[in-house]
């Protein structure tokens, strides 16, 4: 469901595949990577709160950047965050987990009724990114339209909203899963800050950085891209634009990797993960994996920097709760 730093939160079901219509069977469980990896099951957040994948966050806190420190608080924590509309405008319902405390809550984050112009009240969140710092800012995403950011650690939240520019081609619509086609990404967030104008809803622009045709993508400097995906080539060893792309996924890493998800057909089980350098328009890498319980071109994987936490030293133990 989701991943931050070191931690990953996992969402189990047991049983037939209708089980998953049934939130009251699933299991949760954090994963935390390192020397002494651990896994421990949650409470369950209780059938009053539920949440699906894209409404939930992981927020990966230090004492000292908590504003209402506790003196017994000496070790780091996490907060799993989910934010829900409440049916009545400017309300939203913030689920949270405290990792010191192991209980569930809900408070309510309300948007200041200057910023209730009306997008926020059709936003459809696709992603949660975390920004952190003092009061915990979390955002989340609504991949077409804009952002809501809450102080996840405040005892009263408040939210604020910040609109997606337009669209670089004004004839396009804005329609289907954002997922498919949009991605955005929080790249070692240490400040961040946004022009302040007399109308809070003007719109920014977007900048075109780099545009690249699939064709104009080579995999020949990639021999295990090029084993995998040869009998795709054309006569220019150029596959891409045969081939069913989408999903794209910005590397947290600050470079110009994107992953895309591609199919031979878009109905099929089997699928690749390209890491595509956009701008050198270069093949860096291809994964195969295979989508047993996803149709078509729908969300499937995430990026994550838990890799950097993860050791493989014979012979440690860790935990399992």
């Amino acid at each position: 469901m989701a991943t931050e730093d070191d931690l990953v939160l996992l969402r189990l079901v047991l049983g037939p595949p209708s089980a998953i219509l049934e939130p009251d069977r699933f299991d949760y469980l954090v994963y935390q990577a390192g020397a002494v990896p651990s896994l421990h099951l949650i409470d369950h957040p209780g059938p009053s709160r539920f949440f699906g994948d894209y409404q939930v966050g992981l927020l990966r806190c230090h004492p000292k950047l908590e504003p209402t420190k506790r003196a017994h608080d000496d070790g780091d924590f996490y907060i799993i965050a989910a934010l829900c509309y409440a049916m009545v405008p400017g309300h939203y319902d913030l689920h949270t987990f405290d990792s010191r405390s192991k209980v569930w809550g809900t408070r309510t984050a309300l948007l200041p009724e200057q910023q209730q112009r009306g997008e926020h009240s059709s936003h459809v969140n696709s992603k949660v990114v975390v920004l952190g710092g003092e009061m915990g800012t979390m955002g989340w995403v609504d991949l077409w339209q804009g952002i809501l950011f809450c102080d996840v650690l405040l005892k009263q939240p408040v939210l604020r909203y910040i609109t997606l520019p337009a669209p670089l081609d004004p004839d396009r619509k804005l329609q289907g899963c954002p997922r498919s086609a949009r991605d955005i990404a929080v790249i070692e967030a240490v400040t961040w800050s946004r022009k302040a104008t007399t109308d809070p809803f003007q719109d920014d622009h977007w900048q075109q950085d780099c545009r690249v045709h699939a064709s104009q993508i080579s995999v020949k400097n990639n021999p295990m891209g090029f084993e995998l995906l040869q009998k795709f080539f054309d006569d220019q060893g150029t596959p891409l634009h045969k081939l069913h792309t989408g999903h794209p996924t910005l590397s947290l890493n600050g470079d110009d990797v994107v992953y895309l998800m591609t199919k031979v057909h878009y109905r099929e089980t089997g699928a690749w993960v390209l890491a595509v350098d956009i701008r050198n328009r270069t093949l860096q890498g291809v994964g195969e994996f295979v989508l047993r319980r996803t149709h078509g071109m729908n969300f499937a994987y995430m990026c994550s920097g838990i890799g950097k936490h993860l050791h493989s030293s014979p012979g440690s133990k860790g935990s399992l709760n």
